[in-house]
């Protein structure tokens, strides 16, 4: 989740709580191989609270590429 450009993002999809644990979707985009973006290392982050809990958390992670316009 860390990358060589600037541009890169993580967003939460969405928190699912089920009866043997919770599931927090994530989307770590990038951008695409035609974008315009800094050399950098960079190392985005998100935030979002939940209710304490006592049962297993699961990250979902689904990479995508963002690709601009030629």
């Amino acid at each position: 989740m860390s990358g060589g450009q600037g541009g890169n993002s993580l967003q939460v999809t969405g928190i699912y709580e089920f009866d043997d644990g919770i599931s927090i979707y994530v989307l770590d985009a990038s951008p695409g191989d035609h974008c315009s973006a800094i050399t950098v290392i960079d190392y985005p982050m998100t935030a979002f609270l939940i209710r304490k809990t006592d049962k297993p958390i699961v990250f979902n992670v689904q990479s995508a590429r963002i690709n601009c316009a030629q």
